[in-house]
């Protein structure tokens, strides 16, 4: 009886430490979904610094956009600005080789016109009535002409009728086609076409020299 007594008493402990049992292994899955987890939040983080970084590169970009477009538009400004002081200074020099080819071709045409002139009797009286009528009333008291452009006696008294303050017309041998004398009280003035010519030719001249210079 005793021994059945011991035999369950054992039985009874080898039942209580049977139920005593080792932790089983941890699961490879779990294992690998923290690896997984773990490497998810690795890669959010590094998603969240590259936005930031691309925000930043953008920013970065547009401020250096805007300041080579306002670089580039100095540059546009300041070659529009050149561009039309070029275009100033080459129509200038446009203008003046346009009044020096008028000039010269004035000069050229009134050279035609000049020897091209027989009879100078009528730029001769003209000349005389401008000058006459600048002169005080009395300071011309004689006018000598050509006789090569007052050859006869109508032409003197057309003069004579036509300057009537002056008290003598007479014809000078002496005096080339083209010129004539006033006797004034004080003195003696000499006209000329061809030295008013020469003038004239002068001033155009000059003017052709100025703007081919």
């Amino acid at each position: 009886m005793s021994a059945i007594i011991k035999r369950g008493a054992l039985t009874d402990r080898a039942m209580r430490i049977s139920w005593i049992e080792p932790e089983p292994p941890a699961d490879p899955i779990d294992h690998e979904r923290a690896a997984l987890v773990a490497e998810i939040d690795t890669l959010r983080d590094a998603l969240r610094r590259a936005g930031e970084d691309a925000e930043e590169a953008a920013r970065a970009a547009y401020e250096e956009g805007l300041k080579h477009a306002a670089d580039r538009e100095s540059d546009r400004t300041e070659a529009l600005g050149s561009g039309i002081e070029e275009a100033i200074v080459a129509f200038s020099r446009k203008l003046e080789a346009i009044d020096g080819l008028a000039a010269l071709l004035a000069r050229k045409a009134l050279d035609k016109m000049f020897d091209g002139i027989g009879d100078r009797a009528a730029i001769v009286e003209a000349m005389l009535a401008r000058q006459l009528r600048e002169l005080r009333a009395g300071c011309a008291i004689a006018v000598h002409v050509a006789a090569k452009d007052f050859g006869n006696a109508a032409d003197l008294d057309r003069l004579a009728r036509t300057f009537t303050s002056v008290s003598t017309i007479a014809v000078d041998e002496r005096l080339p086609a083209g010129s004539c004398r006033i006797d004034l009280k004080l003195g003696h003035l000499d006209l000329s076409v061809r030295e008013r010519w020469e003038q004239v030719a002068a001033v155009l001249d000059e003017l052709a020299g100025q703007a081919t210079a």
